[in-house]
């Protein structure tokens, strides 16, 4: 659902992980890029993405420059570089490599747990290629972990 307001999981400490990074380049609105080159300020020419895995699903397919208006941050670097930024441009190849992440990510958690996706009781209406099923859940969408297991790791029973 990613890192908005809207998602109910959010809270105040939530930060965004550093795996949802992509580089990019700050411009100003006549398109002049800002340049930095100091290597310790290389980390301005990053963000992190909040949009959820469906929007950058959509973002990943375009073939041209993404440009976002990052107001917060390009505020920041107004204020302590003295510098007009407006627009943070990235291309789509950096957010599938975000996705890859994600999966990387969800891929651990699942191993961590082994133990206790191996006692999970078998869903009655789960076919063996079935992961996801629309039956009652807190967001409406409930995930088969076993059949997740079983799709990247083989059925062990």
């Amino acid at each position: 659902m990613g890192y908005l307001s809207d998602n109910p999981t959010m809270t105040e400490y939530t930060v965004v992980p550093e795996y949802r990074s992509v580089a990019g380049q700050w411009r100003d609105d006549y398109g002049r890029p800002l340049v930095v080159n100091d290597p310790n300020l290389g980390f301005i020419n990053e963000t992190r993405l909040r949009l959820g895995i469906t929007e950058l699903e959509g973002i990943a397919s375009g073939t041209h420059m993404l440009a976002m208006r990052l107001t917060d941050l390009s505020e920041m670097i107004r204020k302590h570089l003295k510098v007009e930024v407006t627009v943070f441009e990235f291309r789509p190849s950096s957010v599938s490599q975000v996705l890859t992440n994600v999966k990387a990510q969800l891929l651990d958690q699942l191993v961590s747990r082994r133990e206790t996706i191996a006692v999970l009781p078998e869903a009655s209406t789960s076919q063996e290629s079935e992961i996801l099923q629309l039956k009652p859940g807190m967001y409406g969408m409930s995930l088969d972990l076993k059949a997740l297991w079983r799709r990247f790791f083989g059925s062990k029973k």
